[in-house]
């Protein structure tokens, strides 16, 4: 054992302070009699007088002093012996478990016994004392919790982890992330043969359920090989036996996940179902798992507009250019010219005639421009559209109907006539929110102009304000809002001259104007349902087995069905109407959520997600899934030998064999370990110290008796 001082550096100017006052009053003391003395007695009184009036300063300031020591001991080494299910295998005549004991008990335990402190713990779904193996849960492995609970079972540093298992982790966290956090090497030991398997599967695969038509759409697939390397891997998508997507792996190497990305472009709307398959070989053990099905809502991309002016005016002109320049809508505007006569203009030609209600009523969305003599009986053909089928329906302008089915409609109470001048656009907290003003991820810090709003008395509840107009430096008037109604939307300006919108200009390559964008971004808005879920919950499967990593998935889009990155999705897990867990879920990108949980016990569960971020995300999907008693260790227990040897490599150890152990345990070097215990001495309630000052009096009195002096 060693011991040594140690001062505190807050009391170091103290400690110099007291003893360069005791030896002054040691040398003033001793100078009247220093020629009756020799110089080595006199030396020796003064450092005894030194030292006593130190320490009695010390006592009386109860100045602090510590001692530490340090002492050797054998390097601590744990061992876990994995005892799941599926260690009850039974090889040979003998089982994995009662092989991994006779490994212990004959190897490892007989040469580190006499230089190290060896220790054997069970584990399963946690660490378990030898004599807790009757309560063990033999359904399930945590290799992964094990890892991390191996610092809560052992007081000492640990210089060294045997791990003896057959590699079979069924749930919890990851093992590879866990083992290269720790500070000392697991050393680990494979048990259970490794059947020879062939086999080339799809073992992951990724893709948004809602998608647009004629999008190109992204599908991420995890390949796996168990077995011996594999060249020109074919992956292909397929619609009814048609290929939509392929690729080609020269190698496929065994025991990596291979990640591959394909795309493909869905060519109708409504739900479509799709394989993916991969090249399947005659040696492989099992061929079904080389394809795998999945399913997309697929929306439409391309819109059907129609303009429907009852006004000839720059609002019109200017929106109908906009429209007919969009290749991805199919326009058919309707301008009012005398009476019943329009002028009938598509992206062909235009021509003169009356208004086509099928054309109107066809339309995905309708934009209606100061429709103050609209037909009634029109209109409530157009409500029915929009309440029953999602119609997305803009009206603009100030000149407005006088019936109660378009007050219905109409998402303001109106009063009196429009206030006149132009009003200074200012985007509201909704419409900061809002994805419509929003252009490459900004809204613009201001706007031109609108002119002679209407006079608002009420924003009905329903109604979302997402402009206000500013005037002489305050508030008057909402100038954009919009409502759900039925399945649709309907949305409102209520100004005239949002043409002054073209002249502001973006900062882009393509000189793309702002109100291109703005009315845009109102289009495909307009265009989404009200009962498209923004948020949608999906897990591949429902039924699982006890112990099964359960894998959630989530997709979250825009206002626009556009998926959205750096959400937040919440989740709150329920069973029996009991909360059992909340959790927040993974952003994996390209608007994809995950997480995997486990450690449930049987039964059935209840699982709702709530949208965190962006706050604007009302729906809370749920889904419902359930746990089977069937334990997972009894339907696979084929040993993972890899994921041992990766555990090994990540904590910087290395993976033994029943056959190289022996060798491998000789050459292992621990060094021993060297602990610290410490001991404060406060001067002023110490006895050791009291009777340490009454020693140095009693010496310096004895020594000068000895000497004949007083």
């Amino acid at each position: 054992m060693s011991i040594f001082f140690y001062l505190n550096k807050i009391y170091i100017p103290f400690y110099v302070l007291f003893l360069l006052a005791a030896l002054f009053l040691s040398i003033i003391s001793y100078r009247r009699i220093k020629d009756e003395l020799t110089r080595f007695w006199l030396t020796t009184f003064i450092i005894l007088r030194t030292l006593l009036f130190f320490l009695i300063f010390s006592a009386l300031f109860s100045l602090i002093i510590e001692l530490r020591f340090s002492r050797k001991e054998k390097p601590s080494v744990i061992v876990l012996l994995d005892s799941s299910g599926s260690m009850e295998i039974e090889e040979d005549g003998i089982t994995r478990k009662e092989e991994a004991l006779q490994l212990y008990k004959n190897t490892i335990k007989t040469s580190l016994e006499k230089r190290a402190e060896t220790k054997l713990f069970f584990f399963s779904d946690k660490i378990y004392l030898p004599e807790d193996t009757t309560e063990l849960n033999k359904g399930t492995t945590m290799i992964g919790d094990v890892l991390k609970g191996v610092s809560n079972i052992e007081e000492k540093p640990v210089s060294a982890l045997f791990l003896i298992s057959d590699g079979r982790n069924t749930a919890g966290e990851d093992p590879l992330e866990i083992a290269g956090r720790l500070t000392y090497p697991v050393f680990s030991v494979k048990v259970g043969k490794i059947l020879d398997e062939n086999n080339v599967k799809i073992s992951g695969l990724r893709v948004n359920p809602i998608v647009y038509k004629d999008d190109s759409v992204p599908v991420n697939i995890i390949l796996s090989n168990s077995g011996k390397g594999r060249k020109n891997v074919v992956i292909e998508i397929k619609k009814s036996g048609r290929v939509l997507s392929k690729d080609k792996i020269p190698l496929l190497e065994a025991g990596i996940d291979y990640p591959v990305q394909l795309t493909f472009i869905p060519e109708k709307a409504g739900i479509e179902n799709f394989e993916v398959n991969i090249t399947s070989f005659k040696d492989e053990t099992n061929q079904e798992d080389n394809r795998r099905n999945f399913a997309v809502k697929v929306l439409k991309n391309r819109k059907t507009v129609v303009l429907l002016a009852y006004q000839l005016n720059w609002d019109y002109r200017f929106l109908r250019d906009f429209l007919k320049s969009q290749e991805d809508i199919e326009f058919t505007g309707f301008g009012r010219i005398r009476n019943n006569q329009y002028l009938i203009q598509q992206r062909s030609g235009e021509k003169k005639g009356e208004l086509n209600y099928e054309i109107i009523l066809d339309s995905d969305i309708l934009i209606l421009i100061n429709p103050e003599t609209i037909e009634q009986t029109l209109f409530s053909k157009i409500v029915k559209k929009v309440s029953q089928e999602g119609m997305g329906l803009l009206i603009i302008g100030n000149r407005l109907p006088d019936f109660s089915e378009f007050r219905n409609v109409y998402p303001f109470v109106t009063s009196g006539s429009p206030l006149s001048g132009d009003f200074e656009p200012t985007i509201t907290q909704s419409g900061l929110i809002s994805s419509i003003f929003k252009i490459n991820g900004y809204s613009p810090s201001s706007l031109p102009p609108l002119s002679n709003p209407l006079r608002i008395k009420v924003v009905k509840p329903s109604t979302e304000v997402y402009l206000e107009g500013k005037k002489n430096g305050s508030f008057n008037a909402p100038l954009f809002g919009s409502m759900n109604y039925g399945k649709g939307k309907v949305a409102a300006f209520t100004a005239e001259n949002i043409w002054h919108w073209k002249m502001l200009t973006l900062a882009t390559e393509k000189k793309t104007g702002y109100y291109d964008m703005i009315m845009n971004n109102i289009l495909k808005w307009l265009a989404v349902r009200k009962e498209e879920e923004r948020v949608v919950l999906f897990m591949e499967k429902t039924k699982l087995l006890w112990g099964e990593p359960i894998i959630l998935s989530a997709a979250l889009y825009d206002e626009m069905m556009k998926p959205i990155e750096g959400g937040i999705i919440a989740l709150r897990l329920r069973k029996d109407n009991e909360v059992v867990e909340n959790i927040m879920m993974k952003d994996v990108g390209a608007g994809n959520y995950e997480k995997t949980i486990s450690v449930l016990e049987p039964g059935k569960y209840t699982l709702q997600a709530e949208v965190k971020f962006p706050e604007d995300v009302k729906n809370k999907p749920g889904l419902n899934f359930e746990i089977e008693s069937q334990e997972i260790e009894n339907l696979n227990t084929e040993p993972d030998h890899l994921l041992l040897d990766n555990i090994s490599e990540a904590s910087g150890g290395k993976s033994l064999t029943s056959k190289d152990i022996s060798e491998e345990l000789k050459r292992l070097t621990l060094m021993p370990l060297v602990l610290f215990s410490r001991k404060k001495l406060h001067f002023g309630n110490s006895l050791f110290i009291l009777l340490f000052i009454s020693f140095l009096f009693l010496l310096e009195l004895f020594l000068r008796k000895l000497k004949g002096l007083k």
